[in-house]
C-alpha cells in the first residue's frame, strides 16, 4: 500500500507539473479563417476546491481510488469569478507538512473543456468533470509499466476535488 501511495503522490505531482510545463500551439494557417471561439465561464467552478483522492480508471472500467493524506488535503485550487486562479500542493515530509508548489494563473471553460494558463503556458487536461460539489481533473499519461486490473492498461487518471467554499 505504501508503494501505491507513493505512486499516487508521484502521479499527483506529475499532473501539477503537466499543468505548468505543457503547452500547445497551433500554427496551422488553415485555422486562421475560423471564427474565434467565444470565451465561456461557468459559475459552477468558481470557489475553493480541496483535493480528496486520486483515481486510476482502468480500460476495463474498474477504478482504483486512493484517499490523499491529511497534508495533501490542505492543498487547494481557487477559481475566481474574474477568470483568475491559484493552486497550491502540499506533501508530507517525515512528520511535517509543507507546500511543494504554489502558482497563479487564469482559467476558462470553452465547449466543456477546461483550459488553465500558468506562467504563460496553457494546458487543457484530457479529463475534466464538474458538478456543484465535485471537480475531477486528470490526464491520460501514465508511467511506463503502469498496469491495473491484472495486466490491463489504465484508461485515465484524475484527482478528485471537493468544494470547500
Amino acid at each position: 500500500m505504501k508503494i501505491k501511495m507513493n505512486k499516487i503522490k508521484l502521479i499527483y505531482v506529475i499532473f501539477i507539473g503537466l499543468l505548468i510545463m505543457s503547452s500547445c500551439s497551433n500554427n496551422d494557417e488553415s485555422d486562421s479563417n475560423l471564427e474565434p471561439e467565444p470565451v465561456v465561464f461557468t459559475s459552477e467552478i468558481i470557489g475553493v476546491w480541496k483535493p480528496m483522492k486520486s483515481v486510476i480508471v482502468c480500460s476495463t472500467g474498474s477504478e482504483d481510488a486512493y484517499e490523499l493524506d491529511p497534508c495533501e488535503k490542505r492543498g487547494e485550487i481557487i477559481f475566481s469569478e474574474n477568470g483568475s486562479m491559484s493552486i497550491s500542493v502540499n506533501e508530507a515530509y517525515t512528520d511535517m507538512c509543507g507546500r511543494i508548489y504554489q502558482a497563479n494563473g487564469t482559467w476558462v471553460i470553452i465547449n466543456n473543456e477546461l483550459s488553465l494558463t500558468i506562467d504563460g503556458e496553457t494546458e487543457t487536461p484530457a479529463f475534466f468533470e464538474l458538478n456543484s460539489s465535485k471537480l475531477r481533473i486528470g490526464d491520460n499519461d501514465f508511467e511506463e509499466g503502469e498496469r491495473c486490473d491484472g495486466d490491463n492498461l489504465p484508461s485515465h487518471y484524475y484527482i478528485e476535488y471537493e468544494r470547500a467554499e
